[in-house]
């Protein structure tokens, strides 16, 4: 019996909630947004409706390296997984629509015929592997232009040690990061995590130097960072030249690029929402976003290439336009009606 809902911290520990047997109730949702937080409220009492079944909640930045995978593009997002089948998934839910979902599967355990998604446990099997490589792949790409990571249960115990070289050194605290935590455990196994396939929460610290496994204990590879100083100033300065590319690579990945806070469908800042609303009025509808919560490395590093240093950053062929105050002056300047901006860009 379901006496509370459970937070979830990555899409390995959303595999193993779905694995078990029995109904599961998941929320997908994004601190701070208004209709995320009504959801959550109503969320919050289903045990007390249905408490044959289990719940959890899942915050969209913790499953940031997967939630394309998952097909979750909206929140509040509500998932009914029964019998390890996911019958329905309603996006932007409203409370009669829980309830409703409530009766009808977590209280009743019944799976319609012809109303499952999925429907067969391999179907979504297959959904949360792929979800697990993507966020594998993403932490090998997130790697690329780190020269050296250091990965621990006590980011304290590193601040500690002095003389460690700065620039470039990331100090991934596990528990404030763990599905990267997770996934960077399934590219560098070691003996005291090689037992948790990276599918429960995980101990062991990692130090990875150019993209390469150099210690399993942070405080140990602390000292031989400390005594390769040299040599990492090198690999530091080669990742910097690697971010500055990638940050160019994403910039000329589609016509029109936006660096933002959120995405097209859930923008987290009222600049970021603005230029989407205006990109809509358009008609621009084909662009691509970079999520600037995803990466603080590169939300950094795009700042100093653009030599812009605010977010959002729209930019078309390549070149960068601004942000929403240009692209307000820009429509204001030639009639105001936002369908000119299409024109003036080209597009």
């Amino acid at each position: 019996m379901a006496e509370s809902v459970c937070r979830v911290r990555s899409v390995f520990e959303l595999a193993d909630s779905v694995g078990q047997h029995g109904s599961l109730g998941v929320l997908f949702f994004a601190e701070g947004h208004a209709k995320s937080d009504a959801m959550k409220a109503v969320f919050e009492k289903l045990p007390k409706v249905a408490p044959q079944a289990r719940y959890v909640m899942v915050e969209m930045k913790d499953i940031a390296c997967s939630r394309e995978a998952l097909g979750v593009t909206a929140v509040p997002t509500f998932w009914v997984v029964v019998n390890q089948a996911l019958p329905e998934c309603l996006e932007v839910p409203q409370a009669p629509d829980y309830l409703a979902l409530c009766k009808k599967y977590l209280v009743q355990g019944s799976v319609p015929l012809g109303q499952e998604l999925f429907k067969d446990r391999a179907a979504l099997d297959v959904l949360l592997k792929g979800a697990r490589d993507a966020a594998v792949a993403a932490s090998e790409e997130w790697l690329s232009v780190r020269p050296y990571v250091i990965l621990t249960t006590d980011a304290s115990k590193c601040r500690l040690l002095s003389g460690t070289p700065e620039p470039g050194r990331i100090v991934l605290d596990q528990s404030t990061a763990p599905e990267m935590a997770a996934a960077l455990h399934t590219l560098f196994p070691t003996t005291a995590n090689a037992a948790t396939n990276a599918t429960t929460a995980v101990t062991s610290d990692l130090v990875i130097v150019d993209g390469s496994l150099f210690a399993d204990d942070s405080v140990d590879g602390l000292k031989k960072l400390q005594e390769a100083s040299k040599e990492l100033e090198e690999i530091a300065t080669r990742a910097d030249a690697k971010l500055a590319e990638r940050c160019r690579d994403i910039i000329n990945q589609a016509e029109v690029v936006m660096f933002m806070k959120g995405s097209k469908s859930a923008p987290y800042c009222k600049f970021s929402k603005a230029i989407s609303a205006l990109l809509r009025e358009a008609e621009i509808d084909d662009y691509d976003c970079f999520n600037v919560f995803t990466d603080d490395y590169i939300r950094e590093k795009v700042k100093v290439v653009s030599n812009w240093k605010t977010f959002p950053q729209l930019y078309v062929r390549g070149q960068l336009i601004g942000g929403i105050d240009t692209v307000k002056q820009m429509i204001e300047e030639n009639g105001g009606d936002p369908k000119v901006l299409k024109k003036l860009l080209k597009l």
